[in-house]
């Protein structure tokens, strides 16, 4: 008898959590699980919709979803084309004057956006992201294009470039070989590399202003473009 209750109640619950996720998964207010709720970050600000998006969600697909709820969205996007085909240009313009000034605020979000997601988080977006991993690696290349500036040397590199002669294993010499030096040594050491870091700080404002004018041509996102600025004056190269 309580074998058949545990069997009744296991359907009675499969039945409840079956139509409780065709409820979930249909109602309009659900929201696409992104990459970053599976990690665990906080999500990127929303693209804006292009003009032909706006016009297909919005204008297009109410009305055929009205008369046919079952029509498929592949469907919808080829009627939708079809009728892009025969819209006027005042409202493409409209549609896509709206599209721009969504740009400047989702770029704008964008920034902060990655100005406030940790170094932890963004190596584990990258990590789980191929797009990106991929574009980033395009990216390390395009800087030197751009003439990004490279990052001065640290004293100790500096150190052990001009200790490059030395046989055996320098890398290894050379800690115990700066504790001992003196002084006066290791600020000679460290003038080279304080002047490096100077002249990279004098350039980095120029190079930055040089992107923002070639942004459109050289970079196929405001996000790449992003990125490329990190590459080069946010992390070691």
């Amino acid at each position: 008898m309580l074998s058949l209750i545990s069997r009744f109640n296991g359907l009675n619950l499969s039945y409840h959590r079956a139509i409780t996720c065709h409820r979930i998964s249909s109602s309009p207010q659900s929201r696409r699980i992104t990459l970053e709720d599976k990690i665990g970050i906080r999500p990127k600000p929303k693209r804006p919709m292009s003009a032909f998006l706006k016009f297909s969600s919005n204008i297009v697909r109410p009305n055929l979803i009205k008369d046919n709820p079952s029509l498929p969205i592949t469907q919808v996007t080829k009627i939708a084309a079809e009728r892009w085909k025969s819209v006027d240009d005042d409202t493409k313009k409209k549609l896509a004057k709206e599209y721009q000034d969504e740009m400047v605020g989702y770029r704008a979000a964008m920034v902060e956006y990655l100005k406030e997601l940790s170094t932890v988080d963004s190596k584990l977006l990258e990590k789980h992201d191929p797009k990106l991993r991929k574009e980033k690696l395009a990216l390390k290349k395009k800087r030197f294009e751009l003439g990004c500036p490279k990052r001065p040397l640290t004293a100790y590199l500096s150190y052990l470039q001009t200790r490059r002669s030395e046989q055996g294993n320098v890398p290894y010499k050379v800690p115990n070989k700066m504790r001992l030096a003196g002084a006066s040594e290791d600020l000679n050491l460290s003038n080279p590399s304080l002047l490096d870091q100077l002249k990279t700080l004098e350039w980095i404002p120029k190079w930055n202003a040089n992107v923002a004018r070639r942004a459109a041509l050289s970079v196929s996102s405001f996000f790449a473009l992003t990125v490329v600025l990190q590459l080069c004056v946010g992390s070691p190269v």
